[in-house]
């Protein structure tokens, strides 16, 4: 609203050209061709302090609220007390536009009685510095809420939590809720624990004891003879047959019997 005032009071408002003819209650009787009016808010030809004075109260507005908001962002949010400022700055504002709208009333007022031109310009005007002290008062409202619900938290937490007995080891500085939360998952799990030594001591002896290790298969070892096998010998008897001697024999067999078990 403050960007809209000023580009009202400096392109229709501040330095006005008024054709002719036009009766002017300070120059009775004279028609002029063009008179150059410095400020159409404040009634006479030659006056321009109400206009820088509706310059400055909206210069100030806006830098009230930009630097606010720049202090807020860099101290983050002001260590957490950010509300407390800007429920004096509402404060301040709400004050700060309804003195202004009061003011402008009173001159605008003459100014439309004496019959001055651009009537509708100077009516905005008015119109915007009264509309600002509602918007003002309202965030200054809801800003008060949430600086209520800060200080009763703070409250809580820093005067009332801390008068309140705690158990031994208990953390002071948690909310009652957490602590409340943590003891009761510590007794369910004092209860799941309990249930379970209660069952395996009521369990037979047989299940409570572990399986025994599995037996290793026994390997059959197998040892073969270093000694090469060799042909039997061979007797040559009568009629040209060929008769293998018993021994010979014997020892053949105990060396087929073991390379059969080797393969």
């Amino acid at each position: 609203m403050s960007t809209a005032i000023i580009v009202i009071n400096a392109t229709r408002l501040t330095q006005v050209e008024v054709q002719s003819p036009v009766h002017l209650p300070d120059f009775p009787g004279h028609n002029v061709s063009v008179l150059t009016v410095n400020c159409m808010i404040q009634g006479d030809r030659g006056g321009s302090n109400i206009c820088q004075y509706v310059f400055v109260v909206c210069a100030v507005a806006m830098g009230a609220y930009i630097g606010t908001a720049m202090l807020l962002c860099l101290t983050c949010n002001l260590c957490g007390v950010g509300g407390v400022l800007e429920l004096l700055l509402h404060l301040a504002q709400t004050g700060w536009w309804t003195a202004t709208s009061i003011i402008l009333s009173t001159y605008i007022s003459t100014t439309n009685d004496h019959g001055w031109p651009r009537e509708g310009d100077r009516n905005a005007v008015l119109a915007l510095c009264w509309t600002s002290v509602p918007v003002a008062f309202i965030m200054a409202i809801f800003t008060a809420v949430e600086v209520v619900q800060w200080c009763r938290d703070y409250c809580f937490c820093c005067c009332f939590h801390r008068g309140l007995p705690h158990a031994a080891g208990a953390d002071p500085e948690r909310p009652p809720g957490e602590t409340g939360a943590a003891q009761e998952q510590q007794k369910i799990e004092a209860a799941a624990e309990a249930d379970a030594a209660a069952a395996a001591a009521a369990a037979p002896d047989f299940l409570l004891q572990p399986d025994p290790p599995p037996k290793a298969q026994p390997t059959a070892e197998v040892q073969l003879s270093a000694v090469a096998m060799q042909p039997p010998p061979q007797q040559v008897v009568e009629g040209g047959e060929k008769v293998q001697s018993r021994g010979s024999r014997a020892r053949l067999c105990e060396t087929c019997g073991a390379w059969a078990a080797g393969t």
